[in-house]
């Protein structure tokens, strides 16, 4: 079974950004995994992460592919993600992002629906 493994909030200046994930993290008190001035993200008990990104300065920060234009909201585990990826294409969507290995992530991919909504693939690294 496929299950969420992220979820991303964009926000479009740092000040409002690190003023929710402040605010987040200390109502739901979860554990922050990483913070920077781009990206911060936390974890939840059943070891979703929370993610907060500053659009504006995403694109520079990011690797290729990785564009503020196409962020996704939230990342599914991709258990099968070849197989995925191939079904995304077969069933009228787009890879935006190809499987890409993000150092200390995994393996990462976004997709685009038919009707436009973006989404991550996920693939954590095994040890």
């Amino acid at each position: 079974m496929t299950q969420l493994s992220i979820l991303d909030f964009s926000f479009k200046d740092d000040e409002t950004r690190m003023k929710d994930f402040q605010f987040i993290q200390q109502v739901l008190q979860l554990n922050v995994l990483f913070e920077s001035d781009v990206y911060s993200s936390m974890m939840d008990e059943t070891g979703l992460s929370i993610g907060f990104m500053n659009t504006n300065e995403l694109e520079e920060a990011a690797q290729e592919g990785y564009k503020a234009s196409v962020v996704p909201n939230f990342s599914v585990d991709a258990t099968k993600f070849d197989a995925m990826l191939a079904q995304a294409l077969e069933q009228g969507g787009k890879i935006l992002m190809p499987k890409t290995y993000i150092e200390g992530t995994g393996f990462y991919a976004i997709i685009q629906t038919p009707s436009g909504i973006n989404l991550a693939l996920a693939e954590q690294p095994t040890e």
